[in-house]
């Protein structure tokens, strides 16, 4: 199976235009897809909610080519053209692709009132349908270029301009072979998008796919990934021909969510802070006409900062994390990974935690890394793998009464409670012995 991957890169200039043109045109277009992409989810959400309705009278889902003419995405795609009026035409059906994705996303949690829909801002990317830009080198000067075809042809015919050509910024060795691979056609390019970063810099971003070269490792031998609070992945291995668990160095095995505790603990208590001072400043007085203070603006921004700041550090340190627990795979030939499935986790408060840490970017992350290599994920039921003994199998409360201690009632068997959990998750069809063990002891 294919890996996608994608390269972002900054636009230096732009050879038919100058910069200051080039980014009000990119700013034109972006307002017109945000306004575009808005509207194609409504349509889509006035859409499910319909069909939902006709479906409750008629007792099936209608056929809205045959009621309307036009197939919905045609229906769509058609009002998201009227108002990008000077986009190529592509790039629209790019952007409709995106915003489907989206919906499709959304629906699901957003039909129980779990999520609200989906709002594009501002300062969403402009989309570029694969074909609508080719990649080049210039041999004499090695400057790497992309061809773009921007504008339908009516704008092209108006203003005089129909492909733009921009020429990409510095680059590292790594983003340079990518590039070449694509222009070799080594990799499969596929579609791009140009967004503008917090410096106001445009950045343009490549995907591309390629079938990564997968190297001989053992399904035999499953690594079982435990998150939490205190120590933000616990890993064990359990090998499946031995019958037994790997001896593992604890520093190897562990990794300490103290970092991870502390910064949000700190960047939390800013937030508080912020968001206190800025209901402070949305208090008016009677004689200003409705007007609040002239710090608003300044204290939003530091918020908007410090978001920013604490979505950046979740991103660079599960990167890390991901990058570790996929090394530790390899190094000791687990082809399978274990991991819970978190998705639906609420309430507690190490749940809450875990909620409030983007899990679910770790697990996308280590998801997509671990595809690069042919490991096979595997998610499990969460329930009852830190209560039950990975020695004898006894399920109960009573195994655990201290966060970091696990001790048998039944069999005596004692070592630390998220070492404990991690063996249980590594453990093969855990979630049928766990359902067998539950009948035989109704110690819940």
């Amino acid at each position: 199976m294919a890996l996608v991957k994608s390269v972002r890169i900054q636009i230096s200039r732009c050879e038919e235009l100058d910069y200051k043109r080039m980014s009000s045109i990119f700013r034109d277009i972006r307002y017109k897809t945000c306004r575009a992409s808005n509207e194609a989810m409504r349509l889509f959400l006035l859409n499910a909610f319909q069909s939902i309705r006709y479906k409750e009278l008629h007792d099936i889902y209608p056929d809205i080519k045959s009621l309307t003419g036009k197939s919905l995405n045609t229906y769509i795609y058609n009002s998201m053209k009227e108002i990008m009026d000077i986009c190529q035409t592509g790039n629209v059906a790019q952007t409709q692709q995106f915003v489907k994705n989206r919906f499709n996303t959304d629906i699901k949690d957003l039909l129980v009132n779990e999520v609200s829909y989906t709002n594009f801002k501002k300062d969403m990317p402009l989309f570029l349908h694969n074909k609508s830009y080719t990649i080049c080198k210039d041999e004499d000067s090695g400057k790497y270029k992309v061809e773009c075809s921007l504008f339908n042809r009516q704008y092209q015919k108006e203003n005089n301009i129909k492909r733009v050509t921009f020429v990409l910024g510095k680059m590292d060795g790594n983003q340079k072979a990518t590039l070449d691979k694509i222009i070799a056609g080594e990799y499969k390019q596929g579609a791009g998008h140009i967004k503008q970063d917090k410096k106001k810099k445009w950045y343009f971003t490549i995907s591309y796919s390629f079938e990564p070269q997968i190297r001989k490792i053992n399904t035999n031998r499953i690594l079982g990934v435990d998150l939490g609070m205190v120590n933000t992945a616990v890993l064990q291995i359990w090998d499946i021909d031995k019958q037994k668990w790997d001896w593992l160095e604890w520093k190897e095995c562990m990794l300490d969510g103290g970092k991870v505790y502390n910064f949000n603990q700190r960047v939390e208590g800013m937030k508080r802070s912020l968001q206190r001072s800025r209901k402070v400043s949305s208090v008016t007085s009677p004689y200003s006409k409705g007007k609040k203070g002239r710090g608003v603006q300044a204290r939003i921004k530091a918020l908007n900062r410090l978001n920013h700041k604490i979505s950046n550090f979740k991103d660079t340190i599960n990167h890390q994390y991901s990058k570790y627990i996929i090394d530790f795979a390899l190094k000791h030939n687990c082809g399978i990974i274990q991991m819970e499935d978190l998705s639906k986790i609420k309430d507690k408060a190490e749940e809450k935690f875990l909620a409030h840490w983007t899990y679910y970017d770790l697990q996308s992350k280590i998801g997509y890394k671990a595809k690069a290599h042919g490991i096979k994920v595997v998610k499990i039921k969460p329930a009852y793998t830190s209560l039950r003994c990975s020695k004898c199998g006894h399920i109960d409360k009573e195994n655990r009464k201290e966060q970091a201690k696990f001790k048998c009632v039944k069999c005596k068997y004692k070592l630390h409670a998220d070492v404990n959990a991690a063996r249980n998750i590594a453990i093969p069809e855990i979630e049928r012995l766990i359902e067998i063990e539950k009948e035989e002891v109704n110690a819940i």
